[in-house]
């Protein structure tokens, strides 16, 4: 997992070709303009979907994992806590769905938080539990999540 600010994002350009694409789209446009939507840069091997919804309750927001895609979680507008755990012998897995890519998990988070600039970069096999109420209560988030096919 990567957990760093937008701004500071070209030292990861070269961690692989659709990564340094996905960072240099995002830096060079201003995201606030995009409408609502899917946005393909590379078929399905590069894409993003800008979204706005309301942040949940941690008992409502799964814990997931994906096993064919990188994730980019970045918040335009709003803040979230983004929980992160490892995979351990106390981590269940409760459900899948292998067509869309998501296995959800059972086990304890640990809280970090996306917004003012920050962004994570989750792998294959890391969970990731997004959408989070921050600290403050639930709130209107407006956010980007890129999806990077791994080979």
């Amino acid at each position: 997992m990567i957990y760093d600010k937008l701004a500071l994002s070209e030292r990861y350009d070269e961690v692989s070709p659709r990564i340094g694409q996905l960072l240099r789209y995002l830096r060079s446009h201003d995201l606030s303009s995009f409408d609502d939507g899917k946005v393909v840069l590379d078929g399905d091997n590069l894409f993003f979907t800008i979204s706005t919804n309301q942040t949940k309750d941690p008992d409502v927001a799964k814990p997931e994992i994906h096993k064919n895609y990188i994730d980019l979680q970045y918040l335009i507008e709003g803040e979230e806590t983004f929980g992160v755990a490892f995979i351990t012998d106390d981590t269940v897995l409760f459900e899948e769905n292998p067509a869309k890519d998501v296995y959800f998990y059972r086990g304890e988070m640990i809280p970090l938080t996306l917004g003012n600039d920050s962004f994570c970069l989750v792998f294959p096999g890391e969970i990731h539990q997004p959408g989070v109420h921050p600290a403050g209560g639930p709130q209107k988030v407006r956010k980007l999540v890129g999806k990077i096919r791994v080979d």
